[in-house]
C-alpha cells in the first residue's frame, strides 16, 4: 500500500513514519530517537513550530523590513565556510534572492574571507529548447550580481546512463531526478561541497498556483471574502497566462448553475457526480468516448455518446478524465463549448463546503484514488502528529494552513529529501536560508494579505527586496521549477528505456500495477503523439527500474558476503 500511494501521490510519504522499504520506518522532522542501553527506542517530538508563533509588525512596510534582516542574517550565518561555496540558480525568486542577498553581503568587511574566501559561483541547469530552460533569467541575476557561474546542459542521455546510480543513491518515487543529480555532481567537479539553495520560499510565502487555488475556494465558500476572492483571482491569472483554472464566476451566487453532464466515466467520473451532488448538481446524463460503454449507467445515471451535448440542455458539463483530457478538450471546442463558460475539469469544483472553521484532518492528506491500474489499494495515511496541530490549526487563516500542511507535512519535506539525495551522492551539502527557525516563525504569523497581494505570490518577500533583486525578477510572476523536463525528454530520447521497461516479464507481472494495461494505454498514446499519457505513467516505469537495481545491489552483496 506505502508504494501505491507513492505512485498517485508523490509528496504524501515523506511527511509520514512510513518507508517505500519494508521495515524501516522514518524519523519524522521536529522529531528524536532516543535509544538507552536495555531499553527500546523512543521516538519523541521536540519542535513544534506553532509553539513559537511571534506577533508580527503592523504594516507590510515594516514586516518586510523585519523578514528582510533575518533573511539577511540567515545567508550571513549560512555562508560560514572554510571552503568555496557554490549555489543552484534556477532564474526563480527564491534562489535570485539568496544570490542577490550574498553578494550584497559581500560588500561587508570581513565577510569573503569567512565565506570560503571566493563569495559565492553560481550553477545553472540549462534545459536547451523545453519549457523548463529558465537560463535567460539565470543570466539576469549573474550579471546584477556579478558572481561567476557555471551553465550546465542537461542532456537525458547523460541520465539515462547513469539511470541505475541516480535510483540507488535516490531511493524513492519521484519525477525524473536527473537534472539536480548532475547538477550536483558538476558541483563537486568543481571543487564545491557547500551549495546555497532557495528551498522553502514557496512554502512559506504561498509561491505554487495550487496554494493561490485553495485560498481561492476557501474565498467562495469556507471563508466568503469577495474581496478576496478578486484580488487571488488577479493573482492566478498572472501566474497562469494560459486561464486561471479555478476561476469560478458561474460558481459566485446561488442558482447558476442546476443540471451538469458529466464527461468521462471511470474512477474520476464517480467523484465528479459526487462533486455535483455535494453542490446539489443534478446530474442528467454522463458521455463517454469508449462507444462500449453507451447505453450503461454510472451511479444511475445513463452513459451517451458525446453527440448528445450538442443538445445543451445543461448548465456546465464537467470533465472528469485525466488521461486524454486535451482531446476532450478539442472536441468540446469543436462544439463550440468554451471552458470555465461551458465546461470545466472536476478538480476544479470547489469542494469546501462552509464548515463554520472546522478543519477536518483528512484536509492535510491527498485524496485518496484507487485508479483501474492499480493491483493495490491505495489507503490514505495521516501522521498523528496532525491531530496534535489540529486546534492551533483552526485559528489559523485557510491559506496559512495550507502552508503550514506543505511546509511540514507534504510538499517541502519532499523537496528537501530529493535534493539531500541528489547532492549527497556527491558529498555536496545544502544549506536554505528560508529554512532558518527564526525565518519560519515569522512567516507563519503573517496575515494572508502579506503573502498575496498586489497582483503577486510572495508579497513580502518581493517588498523586503526591493532594490536588492533585479526588477524583472521581482516581478516576474510565472513560475517553472527547478525539474528534469520529463514530458519532452518521453517524446525522444527515453522512449527506448520506455518500451523496453513495458516489455519486460517483471513489469507485466507486477502484483502492484496491471502491467497489461499500462502497456496497452502508453502504447495508444505513443500511436497519438500523447506524450502527457506516457509521462504520467513514468513513476510506475522508474519504480520497476528501482526494483531492479535494489535486487541487484542485494545479489552483489551477498556474494560478497560468501
Amino acid at each position: 500500500g506505502v508504494v501505491a500511494r507513492a505512485l498517485t501521490h508523490v509528496s504524501e510519504i515523506e511527511g509520514s513514519d512510513q518507508c517505500i522499504v519494508s521495515g524501516i520506518t522514518r524519523l519524522m522532522g521536529g522529531h528524536c530517537l532516543t535509544i538507552r542501553q536495555g531499553g527500546q527506542p523512543v521516538v519523541s517530538r521536540w519542535w513544534r513550530t506553532l509553539d513559537h508563533i511571534e506577533e508580527p509588525p503592523r504594516g507590510i512596510k515594516k514586516q518586510a523590513e523585519r523578514l528582510r534582516e533575518l533573511f539577511f542574517d540567515a545567508c550571513r550565518i549560512r555562508m560560514r565556510s572554510d571552503v568555496p561555496v557554490g549555489g543552484a540558480l534556477s532564474g526563480g525568486l527564491d534562489s535570485g534572492s539568496v544570490f542577490c542577498a550574498v553578494s550584497e553581503l559581500m560588500k561587508s568587511p570581513g565577510f569573503a574571507e569567512n565565506s570560503g574566501g571566493e563569495g559565492i559561483k553560481a550553477f545553472v541547469a540549462t534545459f536547451t529548447g523545453t519549457p523548463q530552460d529558465e537560463r535567460k533569467y539565470a543570466e539576469r541575476i549573474v550579471r546584477h550580481t556579478g558572481v561567476p557561474a557555471v551553465y550546465k546542459e542537461i542532456d537525458p542521455l547523460d541520465g539515462l546512463g547513469a539511470l541505475d546510480e541516480i535510483l540507488y543513491s535516490f531511493e524513492e518515487i519521484f519525477d525524473m531526478a536527473s537534472a539536480p543529480w548532475l547538477l550536483y555532481r558538476g558541483m563537486r567537479e568543481e571543487n564545491i561541497v557547500v551549495s546555497m539553495d532557495g528551498h522553502g520560499g514557496d512554502e512559506l510565502f504561498g509561491g505554487y498556483d495550487f496554494q493561490v487555488e485553495d485560498a481561492l475556494r476557501a474565498s467562495i465558500w469556507a471563508e466568503p471574502d469577495k474581496e478576496r476572492y478578486n484580488e487571488l483571482k488577479i493573482v492566478l491569472k498572472q501566474m497562469c497566462p494560459g486561464g486561471a483554472r479555478n476561476d469560478f464566476p458561474a460558481f459566485i451566487g446561488p442558482g447558476h448553475i442546476n443540471k451538469v453532464v458529466i464527461y468521462g466515466c471511470g474512477q474520476a467520473g464517480r467523484m465528479a457526480v459526487g462533486r455535483a451532488a455535494e453542490r446539489g448538481w443534478d446530474t442528467l446524463y454522463c458521455v463517454d468516448s469508449d462507444k462500449e460503454m453507451w447505453g450503461g449507467e454510472l451511479e444511475g445515471a445513463k452513459i451517451k455518446s458525446p453527440e448528445a451535448l450538442l443538445e445543451k440542455n445543461y448548465d456546465m458539463i464537467i470533465v472528469a478524465s485525466g488521461l486524454g483530457k486535451e482531446e476532450i478538450y478539442e472536441r468540446l471546442n469543436s462544439m463550440g463549448l468554451k471552458k470555465d463558460k461551458d465546461y470545466i475539469f472536476f478538480r476544479d469544483i470547489p469542494d469546501m463546503k462552509e464548515r463554520d472553521g472546522v478543519w477536518p484532518a483528512n484536509a492535510f492528506s491527498a485524496e485518496s484514488i484507487n485508479l483501474p491500474w492499480l493491483r493495490v489499494e491505495r489507503a490514505p495515511y495521516i501522521p498523528p502528529v496532525h491531530n496534535d496541530d489540529m486546534d492551533a490549526l483552526k485559528k489559523m487563516e485557510v491559506m496559512n494552513r495550507r502552508l503550514y500542511s506543505d511546509f511540514h507535512f507534504t510538499t517541502l519535506p519532499t523537496i528537501l529529501r530529493n535534493f539531500d539525495r541528489n547532492s549527497m551522492a556527491h558529498g555536496v551539502e545544502i544549506r536554505s536560508p528560508f529554512m532558518d527557525w527564526r525565518l519560519v516563525c515569522f512567516a507563519f504569523s503573517l496575515p494572508w494579505s502579506a503573502k498575496v497581494g498586489d497582483g503577486f505570490t510572495k508579497r513580502i518577500l518581493r517588498e523586503a527586496l526591493r532594490g536588492v533583486l533585479p526588477e524583472s525578477i521581482r516581478t516576474r510572476a510565472t513560475k517553472v521549477g527547478f525539474a528534469s523536463p520529463v514530458l519532452q525528454w518521453v517524446e525522444g530520447p527515453l522512449k527506448p528505456f520506455i518500451m523496453d521497461t513495458l516489455n519486460s516479464r517483471a513489469f507485466l507481472d507486477s502484483e502492484i500495477w496491471d502491467g497489461p494495461m499500462i502497456e496497452k494505454i502508453i502504447k495508444q498514446a505513443y500511436g497519438k503523439g500523447d506524450f502527457a499519457t506516457v509521462r504520467h505513467f513514468w513513476h510506475c516505469l522508474q519504480t520497476q527500474r528501482l526494483f531492479e537495481t535494489f535486487a541487484d545491489k542485494k545479489r552483489s552483496f551477498m556474494a560478497r558476503m560468501t
